[in-house]
């Protein structure tokens, strides 16, 4: 991940959580990244804990869909540090309802924004990214 490219993503994402603070209440996090070979040491020990987190739930892999709730101040705050760097990243609300994902560390983004969320969305990003609104369901599409 180039310097430049890598502060971009990781200020989408940081753009993604600040916005959502209030909302997000659960996310769920793959300690996988396409970029092992560049991340800092940090980040690699982020990953590390993150997968050890994983192991303790004695099921499946231990580096998909690692659980935090906002009130683990720890593991949330490493979670957000490893989210531009992980294959992918998602954020729910009180009643587990997905209001953001961030895929392969930033680069692609969806999220279910209010109209004053995307304002401030907009506002943080600046010129770095920029918002499309994207088509209400169908009734008859699948969700």
């Amino acid at each position: 991940m180039a310097d430049a490219a890598g502060d971009v993503l990781a200020q989408v994402c940081e753009a993604v959580f600040d916005v959502l603070d209030q909302s997000a209440v659960t996310l769920r996090i793959d300690a996988y990244s396409d970029f092992n070979d560049q991340m800092p040491p940090d980040i690699t020990s982020a990953e590390a804990w993150l997968r050890s987190r994983g192991f303790t739930r004695g099921e499946g892999d231990p580096g998909r869909r690692i659980v935090f709730a906002r009130t683990d101040e720890t593991g949330w705050a490493i979670a957000r540090a490893y989210a531009p760097w992980s294959i992918r990243t998602a954020l729910f609300d009180a009643d587990d309802v997905n209001v953001a994902t961030l895929d392969d560390g930033g680069r692609s983004v969806v999220v279910d924004l209010t109209d004053e969320q995307a304002s401030l969305l907009s506002l943080a990003l600046g010129e770095v990214a920029s918002l499309a609104p994207l088509p209400e369901p169908d009734d008859h599409e699948r969700p």
